[in-house]
């Protein structure tokens, strides 16, 4: 195998997860490399082609110079997070652009031999072409009129100008037959999946009435911090005193996002008839208020980096400046997000689907529009979520002494052949008889949980749903993250209060706070839950060869923190399942009777037995308030209320619902305080009356009051 193509490989094994072959892509970005030091001066050349992206092609673009010194180590850590921070989305489309020297290093491995390098990206397939100068060995002419870049930003361009279809393999042909190249081009797919090669295609401005106008020298859209003079020093120097595990790329990505935030909307007023201008008055409110804090910090970083002096001292305030800025950006995200998925002059079908795209755009928030609409039908759910058999390897159900079948709630195995095989994860569930109505139901849900989802959703990857008619279950099949070992049974939060008795509080707060931001994602989509509990709150026993991370706990009968040990999970990655019985908010409810307390003890009062009134996001919130309470005491919730059986039956124990919670009340104002502090506790009784202090507030309204009393205190306590 050749230096080029052994990169090559590497690159594409490394990323494949994230590449797909979709034309219709919504975002591109172009990542721009070449040396700190060189004798070529490809600077001129890197300009022209950012400029062929940016105004052409209205692509976003960063740039990366390669450092002399870890030049290897730093540009694997700059591909990675770009690779991993831009093309996640089914439908984005990434860019490498090289302009410098190609070798083969002592080991025979490629050292950036390629010119120009072509990817794109999605989790559930992949498409990655190169795109080189030459063959290895050879030497191409440096920048200039007759330079590799230079003629192909010129057919480029003609193909632009007579409205051809642009591809990286037409590219390839019309370079072989232009006789101004010195040297032979190189290309390479390295997928073979398609005979169909990645198309290049300008993106759609992004216009819309509820986007002020701005003066010429302000670029509401910035594409990259190249004539953003204040963007560009705010992120050079914070580049400069990066802390460790902080890439330029994403430094710069940062600052980029920023800058476009603080031209979304006026300052001074919401233009009326605009989407923006639709929003109620506490949402502009919430807006204007995290655009200030991201101004101010924006401000003090500009000062900053104007004022300070080479020296190691700066390195604190850099890192203190990225922590500020990116919580303020992500602020800035949900006030913008929230009202358009939940203010009721907004969130209706006709705005969803139509006014709010340029503002999700600018704020990252098409996943969850996306998932909105998929919610409210309208988005087209996909037929054909049952997934083959035939490729499917799991262990079996199995039969008792009675010959009853017994199944496993979890079962790993693998799905697909060669390349293409996914670790799975399934979650099983009985149906009592399975009609066509729990079918559509199942695809509903499998839809819903298979569309793409921002990690903080704790949700694992779904492709699809398996029917086992012999004994009536139903099953999610999920992806299972690489550093799971699939050798080891997926554990409980319920199983964890028994097995690791002891856990720092810090660690159960990071979880507190872990599972309050899951619960928001949700909500702010429009979806309940509907089963949360610690049974249904998982961890996966990480691989014993995974890195070390923090927030990891044994998962065996030692009471102690290890730093690594083969059966450990981590706190601050927990997982949710027990989707049988979620659903959109909208959509009719159950009230089936049931009577276990081990299912009782997470619900509210109106909920416990025979429900006396439709489920609600604030039952939700309810349930969350009883883990919460668990995860403060380290204790389940039937212990802490004095049950000894927790599969009695709530009928034969004459409980009261609301002495419960009372009970649980009375514990927390009591005990908490002094074990957790005030604000964890605060979190938990904010939980358990939740119902009562929101009601006759509207969706959005809701939502403010839960992320106010409940999901700020906490983000602080584990100071994000």
């Amino acid at each position: 195998m050749s230096a080029e193509a052994e990169f090559s490989e590497q690159f594409y094994e490394s990323s494949k997860k994230f590449f797909s072959e979709r034309v219709d892509y919504a975002s591109v970005t172009a990542l721009l490399l070449y040396w700190e030091e060189n004798d070529v001066h490809p600077e001129t050349e890197v300009d022209t082609i950012r400029e062929l992206f940016e105004r052409d092609f209205g692509f976003s673009s960063l740039t990366f110079l390669i450092p002399a010194r870890r030049a290897q180590q730093e540009l694997n850590r700059e591909i990675s997070a770009f690779v991993s921070n831009y093309s996640n989305n089914i439908d984005s489309l990434i860019l490498v652009y090289y302009a410098g020297h190609g070798d083969v290093d002592n080991d025979g491995k490629s050292v950036w031999a390629a010119a120009a390098l072509v990817v794109k990206g999605d989790r559930h397939g992949h498409k990655f072409e190169m795109l080189g100068a030459s063959a290895k060995g050879r030497r191409t002419p440096e920048p200039g009129r007759s330079s590799f870049t230079s003629i192909l930003i010129k057919h480029v361009r003609r193909s632009l100008k007579k409205a051809q279809q642009i591809n990286a393999r037409g590219l390839h042909g019309e370079l072989l037959e232009d006789s101004k190249l010195t040297e032979t081009p190189q290309y390479a797919d390295l997928t073979g999946s398609s005979p169909r090669s990645i198309v290049l295609q300008p993106l759609k401005p992004l216009e819309h009435e509820g986007f002020v106008k701005k003066p010429g020298s302000f670029l509401l859209l910035k594409v990259s911090l190249a004539e953003d003079p204040t963007g560009s020093r705010i992120a050079d120097w914070l580049k400069s005193y990066a802390p460790e595990g902080v890439t330029a790329v994403s430094v710069e990505a940062l600052i980029l996002k920023a800058r476009r935030l603080q031209g979304l909307v006026n300052q001074s007023a919401f233009p009326p008839g605009s989407t923006f201008g639709r929003l109620s008055e506490g949402a502009k409110t919430e807006i204007l208020r995290q655009l200030q804090g991201l101004n101010t910090v924006l401000y003090s970083a500009d000062q900053l980096s104007a004022q300070t002096t080479v020296s190691s001292a700066e390195a604190p305030l850099a890192a203190d400046s990225i922590q500020a800025i990116d919580q303020s950006v992500e602020a800035v995200c949900k006030a913008v997000e929230a009202p358009l998925l939940l203010d009721e002059p907004c969130a209706g079908i006709e705005e969803m689907d139509q006014a709010s795209g340029d503002a999700a755009a600018i704020v990252g928030a098409e996943e969850a529009m996306s998932l909105r609409r998929q919610i409210l039908n309208i988005a087209v759910i996909p037929g054909h979520l049952e997934l083959p058999r035939d490729v499917l390897h799991l262990p079996r159900n199995w039969k008792n002494s009675q010959g009853t079948i017994v199944y496993e709630r979890f079962r790993s195995g693998t799905f697909g052949v060669g390349m293409n095989q996914l670790d799975i994860l399934v979650e099983s569930f009985e149906v009592e008889e399975s009609d066509d109505t729990d079918v559509e139901q199942i695809e509903k849900k499998a839809a819903l949980l298979r569309q793409t989802k921002r990690a903080s959703f704790h949700i694992l990857p779904c492709i699809g749903y398996i029917s086992e008619p012999l004994s009536h279950t139903f099953g999610f099949v999920f992806e299972r993250p690489p550093d799971a070992n699939g050798e080891t049974k997926p554990v409980t939060l319920n199983e964890l209060y028994k097995q690791s008795r002891l856990v720092p509080l810090g660690l159960r707060i990071r979880l507190a706070h872990e599972l309050v931001a899951a619960l928001e994602n949700y909500h702010r989509v429009g979806w309940v839950h509907k089963a949360i509990s610690s049974d249904n709150i998982i961890f996966l026993p990480r691989d014993p060869s995974a890195p070390v991370i923090p927030y990891c706990v044994r998962v065996d009968q030692a009471p102690t923190l290890v730093d690594q040990a083969p059966n450990i999970v981590h706190l601050a990655s927990p997982w949710l399942f027990g989707f049988d019985d979620s659903r959109p908010d909208e959509d009719a409810t159950n009230l089936r009777v049931d009577h276990s307390l081990g299912n009782n003890i997470y619900r509210h009062p109106d909920r416990w037995s025979i429900p006396r009134m439709r489920f609600t996001k604030a039952h939700d919130v309810y349930s969350l308030g009883i883990v919460l309470l668990e995860i403060a005491f380290w204790q389940n919730a039937i212990s802490k209320a004095d049950i000894s059986d927790p599969l009695a039956d709530s009928r034969t124990h004459r409980l009261a619902p609301e002495k419960i919670r009372d009970l649980f009340v009375a514990k927390c104002t009591r005990q908490l305080p002094h074990l957790v502090g005030q604000v964890f506790t605060s979190a938990i009784l904010e939980c358990l009356y939740f119902q009562e202090k929101t009601k006759n507030m509207t969706a959005y309204e809701q939502h403010r009051y839960f992320v106010t009393n409940v999901a700020d205190g906490l983000a602080k306590a584990v100071g994000r």
